[in-house]
């Protein structure tokens, strides 16, 4: 990787895409890449690329919430979706046993 975990600006990032494709597209795809979660914008111009292992993390995290409100519609409802963990608001008390259970899910 050409910039690791390090801080890099747009202008590195042009300078290294520029044979490949218009200052423009590079300009966009780095916008596309800040939304889906694969870099993250950390100052004017400044971004630092996210671990595959954090983004891949993240995804499953909200795959998961989003699996378990279908599961339980109105008896769970996702609070918060954590780095580590899902916050849920618990609706059912029968569910109570289910969700200690997971060490993912922590209810508030």
């Amino acid at each position: 990787m050409v910039f690791g975990t390090r801080v890099f600006n747009l202008g590195e990032a042009i300078d290294q895409l520029l044979p490949f494709m218009s200052r423009k597209t590079i300009i966009n795809v780095i916008k596309r890449l800040s939304k889906l979660g694969l870099i993250r914008h950390v100052g004017d111009l400044k971004y630092v690329i996210i671990s595959p292992d954090e983004v891949l993390k993240k995804m499953t995290l909200t795959y998961m919430a989003s699996r378990m409100e279908k599961r339980y519609k109105s008896k769970v409802r996702v609070v918060n979706i954590g780095d580590t963990y899902i916050e849920v608001n618990i609706l059912d008390p029968k569910l109570q046993g289910i969700i200690d259970k997971s060490a993912l899910i922590k209810s508030c």
